[in-house]
């Protein structure tokens, strides 16, 4: 039976633009799929092992088909023209800049 996993995922504000990170363990690019608008990343894989049909006297079968979906919904819009991704080592790493960059102002406590 397919397993539907709901990974980890972090999203850092970096000011003129959202990094966000999800943990992707033993999926290729190429089994990734990602969608963005303007306020929303969708994230959707599948990947496993394909048994072979002939008769063999398994023991064990544990090595199935898994799949992932996750959706992150976003603070503010973003420019969809302008994400960038990349994969490395099981994380899978998402720029997604932000379409107006808002000013931030620290306040001292009196």
């Amino acid at each position: 039976m397919p397993e539907t996993r709901v990974p980890a995922v972090d999203l850092e504000d970096r000011e003129k633009d959202y990094l966000l990170k999800a943990e992707m363990p033993g999926f290729k690019k190429e089994d990734i799929e990602i969608e963005v608008q303007d306020d929303a990343v969708e994230i959707s894989a599948k990947a496993g092992w394909k048994y072979d049909k002939k008769d063999k006297a398994y023991i064990c079968k544990e090595r199935a088909c898994q799949s992932f979906y996750r959706m992150v919904q976003l603070p503010e819009e973003i420019k969809v023209d302008e994400v960038k991704a990349n994969l490395a080592d099981g994380v899978l790493e998402l720029i997604l800049p932000k379409k107006t960059v808002k000013p931030r102002k620290k306040i001292k406590i009196e």
